[in-house]
């Protein structure tokens, strides 16, 4: 019996096995599997992804970069099917660009939304290059050399095609790390994007590459050669790029500048676009005007002011914990521009009511445009004021200071002066170049709204005396456009501008002006508007403006620089406005010695720019913003700038974030705003620049070493062609 039991007991241990097996077969094919195997290249492009992301403000884990791009590595040469590579990269494109640029999203519902998902699809077709290149070089290559060469190339191009968008370079990520992007002022931000693939192309050949390979005679050999050839170059790198960062951080070529005091105001972008914008135009009438008597005009204008004016001189909280000279000084000076402009726009609002050039609806909209003009004037007018007396106080809670010291230069930010301030425009003659009453008395009192703030502004530096470099908007009045049904309008070219107001001079004149010459396609021009119209019709309706003509006119790409004196001395200096600073060639050609001499063009740059586009509203109050990603990743490539010329930078951004940031790439202040977290992102700093006369490599030679990449990526895609044809050739029978 013990036999017998025995025997049945190991029969059916045998049996239950058996069909384990059984069972466990059909497991294997079943489609749960084959959907993991297929989906396992999306989610390994997705995890890259996601990694790099953290890498990027606002973790900025920035260790994190030289592993996030591994798995996307691994994925192209490895572990997808070829026909998959392609698109699970594309997948993890859209994701990290539309995650980190979801900013855009918002601006301006819902046309916006619909320019970031194309902007997304865009962007993400790098990755999808980028995997799919690596993957037809079928490992003929390493990608320690294979994956930040093409990956570099690619991100020149990415900075260059239609007009350029050089955001989110992964060298970017590395922007704190000192020593390791000075060879930014050699190699561009594409030194630090190709020492991070370089690494994470080491881990990743590590991963799929075999670490021992058979000879030609079929002996296995312990090691093969590639893997440590690839590990030595990496180190080479690595101690190359340390070597060269510590000798550079040694080396003594500062001298002292000029002080500066950067304004940051806290300016809502839908109240710039109001002032920006004017009252409703014909098109959206409800009714047509009507003269009014001229007692019910005047009734109306001061109502319209009354309410309009209500609060715009209540009294703000002093943030420097003790009174100052400056502040009676700039109390009465906005008093005066408030006493000024009632009086001024009282008799323009009584004209236009009498003269039925306006309704009453369109003359109360007239009349909160031009109060909204001036709550941004006094927001500077307040900001300016406490900054220059912060520059004399020992202590001061929101304002970083060089003690003991007043500003050279006063910077404000972009367009923040709301109305046309340059000479072409305060002296032009409108009566000759307009002819239509109605229109020269409507840039008329504009011209003279102009003359009113560059007044102001003249005030406000004499206080010390101090220059203001002020952003504004420029007007070339060409003449008279006429329209359908005997309509007429002025024909004019717009520009964005950076100007240079001295105390004490003529309110027509500055002492310099730039004109911005890269402009941003959709924010500040539409393309296609001479060669294909129709496009441009189409284009024209998924703008911020909502199908308003609004296209700037571009500025001369070799503007002459501003000169501040100082010290018994002089610096130049150039304004980089907006989004210039993130065009690394545009900033170089403003620093690049002019023909014939050695030094520099300029000794500092200046970024003006306004970020407010960008910001979330915070709370209930319509004053109340928020920061998103995009202040701190427009801040950190502006690091790169200031190594790649080596020269300081000096950043005025309403919404934030100012700094000044040293030749070596430290940002030596920065403005966090008076209460980041209550929704009011104003502030100021005032600090002594350190200028730096070394001329970079870079600032020689501009993008010579991404050239490289793209000429190496280009040559690399035409073998890959050729091989392709010879192969398919040979495969006909």
């Amino acid at each position: 019996m013990g036999r017998i039991r025995e025997t049945s007991m190991g029969e059916r241990r045998k049996d239950k096995r058996r069909r384990g097996k059984a069972d466990a077969a059909p497991k294997a094919q079943r489609k749960p599997l084959r959907v993991s195997t297929a989906v396992r290249p999306f989610l390994l492009a997705i995890l890259s992804a996601f990694l790099l992301t953290l890498a990027f403000p606002p973790m900025e884990i920035s260790w994190l970069a030289y592993l996030a791009p591994v798995p996307l590595l691994v994925m192209a040469v490895a572990t997808a099917p070829r026909r998959h590579v392609f698109w699970a990269a594309w997948l993890g494109g859209l994701v990290f660009f539309g995650w980190n640029m979801w900013w855009i999203w918002p601006i301006s519902l819902p046309v916006t939304a619909v320019g970031w998902a194309a902007l997304t699809v865009y962007l993400g077709l790098y990755w999808a290059v980028f995997a799919w290149g690596l993957r037809r070089l079928e490992r003929a290559i390493p990608l320690t050399f294979a994956a930040p060469v093409l990956w570099v190339g690619l991100e020149y191009v990415r900075g260059w095609l239609l007009s350029g968008l050089p955001w989110l370079y992964v060298g970017h990520t590395q922007y704190e790390n000192l020593v390791l992007v000075q060879t930014a002022d050699a190699l561009g931000a594409y030194g630090p994007s190709f020492l991070v693939l370089m690494t994470a192309g080491l881990a990743a050949d590590w991963l799929t590459r075999p670490l021992c390979v058979r000879g030609a005679d079929g002996a296995r050999r312990r090691f093969g050669r590639v893997l440590p050839a690839m590990a030595v170059l990496v180190a080479c790198a690595w101690a190359a790029t340390v070597g060269y960062g510590v000798w550079r951080l040694g080396q003594r070529t500062a001298r002292p500048g000029p002080v500066v005091a950067s304004v940051q105001t806290n300016i809502p972008q839908e109240l710039k676009n109001a002032a920006r914008l004017g009252s409703r135009g014909a098109a959206e009438r409800e009714e047509e005007p009507a003269p009014v008597p001229r007692e019910e005009a005047e009734k109306l204008a001061d109502a319209f002011i009354a309410q309009s004016f209500k609060d715009l001189l209540a009294p703000q909280a002093t943030r420097r914990g003790e009174a100052s000279p400056f502040d009676a000084n700039v109390k009465a000076m906005a008093e005066r521009l408030v006493d000024d402009t009632r009086k001024g726009l009282r008799e323009e609002l009584v004209r236009r009511l009498v003269e039925g050039r306006v309704t009453k609806g369109e003359a109360e909209e007239s009349a909160q445009v031009v109060a909204d003009e001036l709550r941004m004037m006094l927001s500077l007018v307040r900001l300016t004021g406490e900054a220059l007396a912060s520059a004399r106080l020992v202590e001061s809670p929101v304002a970083t200071r060089a003690a003991g010291t007043s500003p050279d230069l006063v910077v404000w930010p972009e367009t923040m002066v709301p109305v046309p301030m340059n000479p072409g425009f305060l002296t032009a003659d409108l009566a000759a170049l307009l002819r239509y009453r109605g229109l020269v008395a409507r840039f008329a009192f504009l011209q003279e709204r102009s003359r009113r703030y560059g007044r102001l502004i003249r005030e406000l530096g004499a206080l010390v005396p101090s220059p203001v470099l002020v952003g504004a908007s420029g007007l070339r009045v060409l003449g008279v456009q006429y329209l359908e049904g005997d309509l007429v309008t002025c024909r004019a070219e717009r520009t964005n501008e950076a100007l240079l107001i001295v105390p004490d001079s003529p309110v027509e004149t500055a002492a310099g002006e730039y004109a911005k010459a890269h402009l941003v396609p959709f924010g500040e021009y539409i393309p296609f508007k001479d060669s294909w119209p129709w496009l441009y019709d189409c284009l024209n309706a998924f703008t911020p403006y909502r199908g308003m003509e609004y296209s700037l006119t571009p500025g001369a790409h070799d503007q002459e620089p501003f000169r501040l004196a100082f010290d018994g001395g002089e610096a130049r200096f150039q304004a980089a406005i907006c989004y210039e600073d993130a065009m690394a060639y545009r900033v170089r050609e403003m620093v690049r010695p002019r023909a014939g001499s050695v030094r520099k063009a300029v000794d500092f740059v200046v970024n003006i720019s306004n970020d407010g586009w960008f910001t979330v509203k915070r709370g209930d109050n319509p004053w109340g913003l928020a920061q998103t990603a995009e202040h701190r990743q427009h801040l950190n490539l502006c690091v790169f700038r200031a190594i790649e010329n080596r020269l300081p930078v000096v950043r005025s951004v309403n919404t934030g974030i100012s700094a000044v940031i040293a030749s070596d790439g430290r940002i030596v202040a920065a403005v966090t705003g008076a209460d980041p977290t209550g929704g009011d992102l104003s502030g100021w700093l005032v600090e002594r620049l350190v200028l730096d006369d070394r001329l970079s490599p870079y600032t020689r030679v501009g993008d010579v070493f991404a050239l490289a990449c793209v000429g190496a990526s280009a040559f690399g895609g035409v073998l890959v062609l050729v091989a392709s044809l010879r192969s398919r050739k040979e495969a006909k029978p």
